[in-house]
């Protein structure tokens, strides 16, 4: 018991000694030992504990971001802190953390966009309402994905390819299962009818199941999208199953 406090006690030492250097370390004295990508950003202010950056390129758009680090979760082998975010169209706020592994972890965490974000990835579809993601807790790394805790919704949605169909307030709750995330979907107020799972393993599969039924105030051309790419079922309604990998939509 004795050795057990004194290893607490050296590594909370150890903590306080490493928090106050990298309180009073500038970002601005290390930009120069950053790589290029980095030094290539507007503004960086701050210091490592807290500061932020603008403008920092990703393949998408800029991203400007604050951080503010929790020393005391080096106890738990995690580096992290609060972090917000701006990027696109989207912003957000969250507990995030990485540990030495490379994985991340996300707990209460919430991201809001437009649904036009989307056109980004696909421009020749449009996208209508606002959409956010509201994370209890989550985990992900280069090969594991999940689970993810949590909902995501989409208010006032509408895709329009040709003609604009509105799905009205889509929401997907998600819990865990097998170590992977299972989401239950469901909506309301809609042209559709829509319900069915989406499942993510912790490998990195997807698997949709999903059934639409064309309400009266569906326009023809949003019925016979349906039968073009799901399978009528014999009460009406149309279902789509399709698996893949989360890598290829990206």
């Amino acid at each position: 018991m004795k050795s057990l406090k004194i290893a607490a006690a050296v590594a909370v030492f150890g903590v306080v000694m490493a928090s106050t250097l990298v309180v009073k370390t500038p970002l601005a004295s290390l930009q120069s030992k950053m790589p290029s990508m980095l030094q290539d950003t507007e503004q960086f202010s701050g210091s490592l504990i807290k500061g932020s950056v603008k403008e920092l390129g990703t393949v998408n758009g800029p991203l400007d971001l604050q951080w503010t680090l929790k020393p005391m979760k080096l106890l738990t082998g995690k580096l992290g802190g609060d972090v917000e975010f701006d990027w696109l169209q989207a912003s957000g706020n969250g507990d995030m953390a990485v540990s030495p592994s490379q994985t991340v972890h996300i707990r209460d965490t919430k991201v809001k966009s437009p649904a036009s974000l989307l056109e980004t990835f696909l421009p020749f579809v449009r996208f209508g309402g606002k959409m956010e993601l509201s994370l209890a807790e989550g985990t992900a790394s280069q090969t594991s994905y999940g689970p993810f805790l949590g909902e995501f919704i989409w208010q006032q949605a509408s895709v329009t390819v040709g003609d604009e169909a509105k799905l009205g307030d889509l929401s997907l709750a998600m819990t865990e299962q097998d170590g992977g995330t299972h989401g239950i979907l469901s909506s309301k107020g809609g042209d559709l009818d829509l319900k069915g799972t989406i499942d993510f393993s912790p490998a990195g599969e997807y698997t949709v199941n999903i059934s639409a039924h064309a309400l009266p105030s569906a326009p023809r051309s949003v019925k016979n999208a349906l039968s073009s790419f799901a399978e009528e079922q014999s009460d009406g309604s149309y279902r789509f199953k399709n698996t893949g990998q989360i890598s290829e939509l990206m």
